[in-house]
């Protein structure tokens, strides 16, 4: 990685810059959030798995992005973060995760994890609905996930067939809390 992933800036949703130093000695899940997006309902198993876990250390974080938007539509939407009001766990705000001009923590993920665990029938599904995909190692589409180690390594990476509930993610989440 070019950059320690805590000292990378990043903006709260009152667009207040931060960084995820704040986060160190935790178990990171880093999520692209869409709220214009069939994979949306993955927020209520994101919100479960962050209530459930973070007292063992989790810590799932959202990033919006409408980066795939226009993928589908033709055109991009605004991202409200009004749409995350019921979620706990931390959202900044909108980034863009892919291309030329992804934010620094995405390029960063991306480098450090160019291979998602997981693919499932997403990327079969966008290309018969005649959807232009990024190039591997782009991200495939929204909830991507990341999975940051403790020491702040990307352990993992998960395409969005990945689910909060599913046994590979739950593994290795539960694989990072129990190493110290």
């Amino acid at each position: 990685m070019s950059e320690c992933l805590y000292d990378i800036s990043i903006e709260r949703t009152d667009g207040c810059p931060t960084t995820l130093a704040d986060y160190q000695g935790k178990v990171l899940l880093l999520v692209n959030l869409s709220r214009q997006c069939f994979l949306t309902s993955q927020c209520q198993g994101l919100q479960q798995l962050h209530e459930v876990r973070s007292a063992e250390g989790l810590v799932v974080l959202g990033f919006p992005t409408k980066d795939f938007d226009h993928l589908a539509t033709g055109r991009s939407r605004d991202v409200s973060t009004s749409a995350y009001d019921d979620l706990t766990f931390p959202v900044f705000s909108e980034i863009t995760a892919v291309d030329a001009h992804k934010h620094a923590l995405y390029r960063n993920l991306i480098e450090a994890r160019p291979w998602a665990t997981g693919e499932g029938p997403m990327r079969t599904l966008l290309l018969h609905a005649d959807i232009e995909l990024y190039p591997p190692p782009e991200l495939l589409w929204n909830f991507e996930k990341f999975l940051v180690a403790r020491d702040g390594t990307v352990s993992m990476r998960f395409t969005p067939d990945v689910e909060a509930d599913d046994w590979r993610l739950l593994d290795a989440i539960e694989r990072e809390l129990r190493r110290r």
